[in-house]
């Protein structure tokens, strides 16, 4: 089923900036964020979030180097003030503008019967941070021709 753009669907999990984002062709973004090749061949929705999280509703990513299922956030925070950096992530985001929240959303789904290795495979290296509870994103854009649609 495909969503229009300008629909309001409720998500968490992995969000970017779209600075890193805007301007790449479909397949340059699966690479930046870590997707295997292919991931996006039926399309990719890319979703702004309308309302900043509060610092309990995220947590710290890193970089998409790193897929999350990777990731060991205790060990990765170790020795680090976690509720500074958050304050800090929070100063550096945006609702409009290159500094906005932006997930994309691919038309292929998760697939538990894959490895997880192959499915997500390490990133380029953009920052990242994980949505703990769903938040309201807004559909803006639609990305069909891969692997050379860009998203504008």
């Amino acid at each position: 089923m495909e969503t229009k753009i300008g629909t309001s669907i409720y998500r968490a999990g992995c969000i970017t900036q779209d600075k890193y984002l805007k301007g790449k062709s479909m397949r340059q973004i699966e690479k930046i964020l870590g997707f295997q090749q292919g991931r996006f061949a039926e399309g990719m929705y890319v979703a702004i979030l309308t309302e900043l999280p509060s610092d309990g509703e995220f947590e710290l990513a890193g970089y998409s180097q790193v897929a999350s299922h990777r990731r060991d956030a205790k060990s990765a925070q170790s020795g680090l003030d976690v509720n500074k950096l958050k304050k800090n992530v929070l100063s550096s985001w945006q609702l409009s503008g290159p500094d906005r929240l932006v997930k994309i959303i691919p038309n292929i789904k998760h697939d538990n019967a894959l490895d997880p290795n192959t499915q997500y495979p390490p990133g380029l290296g953009v920052p990242q941070w994980n949505l703990t509870k769903e938040k309201r994103f807004q559909i803006i854009a639609l990305c069909k021709e891969y692997p050379n649609g860009v998203y504008q």
